[in-house]
């Protein structure tokens, strides 16, 4: 409703959009919570994160959660949804980009980067984030408009947060955390300025 707010074909195409894109990641998450429940008989992420549980069983549910952390993060290629988020209102853009959705991407992968240490998924996560980083900084270079840099240079910082999530060391990780916290203020404060005309 918020990205829809103006009514504009444009306006109601990205919200339908992000409506779709984001409901992928979240039949994910679902999915990954009943694989959980009927094979790990649990759902707490502190047993999953602390290795209570035996990896072979939460290896598909894990798999599952980060597609949903890649859609909601807006990460290649679910990235669309985010571009499209644009058309709102500043305020709402800077809501969306900076504090709310897309940063519940980040902090599922965060939240389950102890289970994913040393696993497969652990190197598809840096590899997808780290090829998110790279793109999307190229595409945001080449941007004339404020809006469209600021969307693909927040793609481009989520990549490089999932990138460090991704690769899983107590440096990386750290480095994810402080990432998150300055691209949520930053991002929020270069917004609102947009909003206020400077």
């Amino acid at each position: 409703m918020l990205i829809g707010h103006d009514g504009t074909d444009e306006a109601m195409a990205s919200s339908t959009r992000a409506l779709w894109m984001n409901l992928v990641g979240g039949v994910a998450f679902a999915a990954a919570i009943v694989t959980l429940a009927t094979r790990a008989h649990t759902v707490s992420l502190l047993a999953i994160t602390q290795g209570v549980v035996v990896p072979d069983l939460i290896f598909l549910p894990l798999a599952l959660l980060c597609v949903a952390g890649f859609t909601k993060a807006a990460q290649m290629p679910f990235q669309s949804w985010l571009l499209g988020a644009m058309v709102a209102p500043t305020p709402v853009s800077a809501l969306l980009h900076s504090s709310t959705m897309v940063k519940a991407g980040v902090y599922l992968l965060l939240r389950i980067s102890p289970a994913l240490h040393g696993t497969p998924i652990s190197k598809v996560v840096a590899a997808v984030g780290a090829f998110t980083f790279v793109a999307a900084a190229m595409i945001a270079i080449s941007q004339g408009k404020a809006k469209r840099v600021l969307a693909y240079s927040t793609i481009s910082n989520l990549g490089l947060i999932i990138a460090c999530i991704g690769l899983n060391t107590a440096m990386t990780v750290s480095a994810a955390m402080m990432l998150i916290v300055f691209h949520a203020i930053t991002l929020l404060v270069v917004l609102l300025g947009l909003a206020a005309g400077f």
